[in-house]
């Protein structure tokens, strides 16, 4: 009881803190298209932390040049998702890895790893590169591309993405390699979740809020690709995904 009593009273004592979350606007039906947007949104939705999203294009406005960052009301601004995630883990009655044994955490932190490291590139390839995919990304960012100004950003940007691809190594790769790399990321997480309601048990963790924010990513988008084919075929995955949709973005 004392136990349960102390749980009730860090609760019920910690000032959460008033949270500005800049992303990206929504788009496909979901929060934002970008994966690391949404898992920042998620873990603040399942930790149950106020927040108010402010949507903005240009990802330059963030302190690290880039998409989400946050903004406290100590005005502390926090840019990456992943030390977005170390700020609110730090607070003892928000955590959502404060359940996780040390073996757990570290199995969180590699994995977490492997999808913003890894499978990121993969997305980026299949929505950037193949040329029907891109004229959706260039119809839906670019919606004026017809105009010389706007086709001009829209090969830009796709210039860069490009250049980013081939530096990172991923588009060094022939279209099925790449594809086939991502598989076997999504088998890995497939095989880890197995049958449990979350990967760690019946509660989430920041390896849900990331693998939901990547699966959505995938599954929602507009953008065919053996990827997304692949990722339907894995049934706990998708379950996974509709499981966080209905509970917590069921409103978005």
């Amino acid at each position: 009881m004392a136990a349960a009593y102390d749980d009730f009273s860090l609760t019920l004592f910690y000032k959460a803190p008033m949270v500005k979350l800049f992303i990206f606007p929504p788009c496909w039906g979901m929060p934002s298209p970008s994966p690391f947007c949404i898992k920042v949104e998620a873990y603040l939705k399942i930790a149950a932390i106020s927040y108010e999203p402010i949507h903005i294009t240009d990802p330059r406005e963030g302190p690290k040049g880039k998409l989400p960052y946050i903004q406290t009301d100590e005005e502390n601004e926090i840019g990456d998702s992943h030390l977005i995630f170390e700020y609110f883990e730090s607070k003892q009655a928000v955590g959502l890895d404060a359940h996780l044994t040390a073996l757990q955490k570290a199995i969180c932190l590699v994995t977490k790893r492997m999808l913003d490291e890894h499978l990121a590139w993969v997305v980026i390839y299949s929505r950037w590169v193949p040329e029907k995919n891109f004229k959706i990304i260039r119809n839906t960012f670019f919606p004026d591309a017809a105009g010389p100004m706007k086709l001009i950003a829209s090969k830009k940007v796709r210039k860069n993405m490009l250049q980013s691809l081939e530096h990172q190594g991923i588009g060094r790769h022939t279209e099925e390699e790449i594809y086939q790399l991502g598989k076997e990321d999504i088998l890995a997480l497939s095989q880890l979740l197995g049958e449990q309601t979350y990967f760690f048990g019946d509660k989430p963790s920041t390896l849900d809020v990331t693998a939901y924010a990547y699966l959505a990513s995938i599954i929602h988008a507009p953008i065919e690709s053996p990827l997304k084919r692949f990722v339907l075929d894995q049934s706990n995955l998708v379950s996974l995904c509709e499981r966080i949709d209905a509970q917590y973005f069921k409103d978005s």
